[in-house]
């Protein structure tokens, strides 16, 4: 908006739920046993024409572990109808500390839930956007889409994306999907670090 001449009142967008939304997230924090802050929520999916832009299955059950090691007691899972099954499979990964919310939740619930995790991470998605409406910190992996021009706003926002020749390509088929496999985990653990500390 300030682009084009548009003056804005806020720094980032504000959302808000209603009372009934509200209720409903505390719900299923309390039935899922989710204490605030003690969880890391992992946004693994992007619509079903946005394939190119998943991280992937094996990528986020490794971050779940190393989150794991890292003192983060549970991992919640979000998403909706397209990501069911990759979901689904990352939780087989670690059906003991992972639990899966895709498709049970409503998206005004979302912010709710979002302002008692720890920390987001998510492939460049508009859930991502939603979590960042929730003031916490937000890390977005971004491959085939450019981080400065789809990074959701907030200065608790960090997105990354791996530094190789054809990023930024906007493709949504790719033979070789480098953009997202040469992110590592541990590359994304280190800028989890720096977002936490922001």
């Amino acid at each position: 908006l300030n682009a084009i001449g548009v003056p804005t009142l806020t720094k980032a967008p504000v959302l808000y739920s209603t009372q009934t939304d509200i209720d409903q997230a505390k719900k299923i924090l309390i039935n899922h046993q989710l204490d605030t802050q003690s969880f890391a929520i992992l946004l693994p999916g992007s619509h079903a024409a946005g394939q190119a832009k998943r991280w992937g299955i094996s990528h986020y059950a490794d971050l779940a572990q190393a989150l794991k090691a890292r003192g983060i007691s549970r991992i919640v899972l979000i998403g909706g109808a397209d990501e069911t099954e990759d979901c689904e499979k990352i939780t087989a990964y670690h059906p003991d500390f992972i639990i899966n919310l895709c498709g049970q939740t409503n998206l005004l619930e979302l912010p709710e839930i979002f302002r008692h995790a720890k920390m987001i991470v998510g492939n460049d998605t508009g859930t991502a956007h939603l979590a960042a409406v929730a003031q916490r910190p937000v890390l977005v992996i971004c491959g085939p889409t450019d981080p400065r021009r789809v990074k959701p706003l907030g200065r608790h926002v960090i997105a990354i994306q791996a530094d190789i020749a054809c990023k930024n390509c906007y493709q949504k088929i790719c033979s070789h999907h480098s953009c997202m496999k040469n992110l590592t985990v541990d590359h994304v653990m280190a800028n989890l670090e720096v977002c936490l500390e922001k």
